[in-house]
Order: C-alpha cells, then structure tokens, then sequence
C-alpha cells in the first residue's frame, strides 16, 4: 500500500517511526535533530536499532554531539564532486516500510510545499532503497585507495581512473574471458592491465546468473519480506564474492565489473542497403563501487569510446 501525503507530514513521520519495532536507517539531507529526539529516545528505549545517513555540511555538523551517547549508527557524507549534495530524504522501517519524497525533516521543511510518500509492504522497492542505503555506507567507510589512480597513457591526461573488470562471452571469438581494464574518467584513455584466457574454471559464469525470482502478490506479507531479504544478501553476497574472487586471481581490487552483451537491438544494418548486418555489442556494468557510480555508466558502448574495450585490444594512440 502507497500513500501519499502533503501537509501534516512531520505528524506522519513521527506516527510512522513510533511503530518501528525492529531498525530504522534514515538518510536525510538536512535534518533537526531536537525535532526527532522523543521519538528517537523512545526507539532507542524499545531496542530498536538506528542508523542515520546525512548529509555532512556545517548546518548537520551538531547532529552527531545531539545524540552523543545514544546508540545510533552515523554516515557523514561528504559528496565526491564540488557542489554536489547528498540530497536523498528516506527512511526505511524494520524492512518493510519506507518513507521518501521531498521533505527535508527540518522545521523549515513544514512552511513548504512538500511531499512524502509511505509505502507498506511494498518490498521491491524497500530492497532497491535498501541497496542504497548500504551504498552510502560503502562510500562513507571506503578507504582513500579509490582516489590514488591517475591515467597516464596518454600525455597531458592525468585525470582519475578506475579498474574495470570485464567478462567476455565464451563464444569462440572473445581473446579473453576476463580483462581487467584501467579506464580514464574524463577521456575514456583505456589499458589492458591484467587478462586471463578461457579455461574449465567457470566461477564467474556461475556467479553472474540473475537472482530476481517473481513475487506471487498472493503470498502472504511475512513471505514476501522473506523473500525480499533472502534476495537482498545474495545480491550483496554475489558483489562481494566477485569482488573478492577477482581481486585475488588478478592480485588487484576492482572499482566495476560487467559483462560483453548482445544489444536488444543489435541487428541492424550499416551497409547503406546492402543487406549485410552484424551484432553489435555493449557492457553491461553489474556493479560499481559507489564512490564511481557517478562516472561509470551503466552502459558502455562503441558509439561512447569503448570500442576497444569491447573487442578486447589493447588501446593504441
């Protein structure tokens, strides 16, 4: 059930959380924390578990010496990029309830026009803002290695870059089955820093398998949220052991993995009506750490600059 609400917010996020029984894990751009604080002792006095994810500018700073000596877990984000925010308003409630919209939960917040929605049992969309929120917390606890590659094969670059690791299909025609490329943030410079050619072991094809089952609405509530959580940690569970396995085959950590795939719309031609067509091909990004999800796209294409990335050579200038 989903409803949306647009005045006397505050009221319904206060009624909401007081129904937590299990965790809360906010993450809020702005927040007062003198607004929440009956509330939050009262959570904290029932053993509910917090976690607060905000935004990390001077009008947050006294958010954390607030709640000094409560037991809540804080994520201070500082964006990566000049003048980007931490924007996002949502809160999710013992995995099955989830508050988002526009409200900062701020006293300003109430003179607005402002929006949130709250959404019960709808589990597909906890799981997604539950990825989020774990997300956020990868970026807030990652360590500063993330930051200590630069490109320099081309000259004058020296723009950041990151590891990509790419699965190539064993389709008689890949030079790999796996290459770890160090690509340039800015300009696309690409390098074959590691590769490994096609062997029995097949780890990562087992490992790559889509785990989305479909939900039966009919089901009961408790099985859907389950469900939901059983599929959230293998998600999680998936990331990490790719994460992990590749790191050690190749002796390097990883920022994003993908895999070499057909396009939906691959066949078509280029001929100027001679009837000859070919597949095109593109990568699919699974993963990126979040620290780089603003750069790395979801896709990569040859039309983008990734030609050579795709075919697996090696770049040339």
């Amino acid at each position: 059930m989903i409803r949306a609400h647009f005045e006397s917010i505050y009221d319904r996020l206060i009624e909401t959380l007081g129904k937590a029984r299990h965790s809360v894990r906010l993450s809020v751009a702005w927040m007062n924390p003198e607004l929440f604080s009956d509330a939050i002792d009262n959570l904290l006095d029932r053993g509910v578990q917090i976690a607060i994810a905000y935004y990390n500018v001077l009008a947050n700073r006294r958010l954390k010496p607030y709640f000094h000596g409560r037991r809540i877990n804080f994520y201070p984000v500082t964006p990566r990029w000049y003048g980007a925010y931490m924007h996002h308003k949502f809160c999710i409630i013992d995995d099955e309830v989830l508050i988002t919209g526009s409200y900062n939960w701020t006293k300003n917040a109430a003179r607005g026009f402002e929006n949130v929605i709250i959404a019960e049992h709808e589990f597909e969309l906890v799981k997604q803002y539950k990825h989020e929120f774990e997300d956020i917390k990868a970026f807030v606890n990652g360590d500063d290695t993330r930051q200590s590659k630069l490109c320099f094969e081309h000259p004058h670059c020296r723009s950041e870059a990151y590891h990509l690791a790419v699965f190539y299909p064993n389709d008689g025609n890949a030079p790999m089955a796996t290459g770890i490329w160090q690509v340039c943030e800015r300009h696309r410079h690409a390098k074959l820093v590691r590769s490994e050619p096609y062997t029995a072991d097949d780890e990562f094809e087992v490992e790559r398998e889509d785990f989305d089952e479909p939900t039966d609405r009919a089901d009961s509530i408790e099985a859907r949220q389950a469900k939901m959580l059983r599929e959230f940690a293998t998600q999680r569970e998936s990331i990490e052991f790719i994460k992990g396995a590749t790191a050690k085959r190749f002796g390097m950590p990883i920022d994003a993995y993908g895999s070499v795939r057909m396009k939906d719309e691959a066949l078509h031609s280029k001929s100027g009506g001679s009837g000859f067509v070919f597949p095109e091909y593109e990568i699919v990004v699974q993963w990126r750490d979040v620290y780089y999800r603003k750069t790395v796209p979801e896709s990569l294409s040859a039309d983008d600059g990734y030609g050579r990335v795709i075919r697996g050579k090696e770049w040339t200038w």
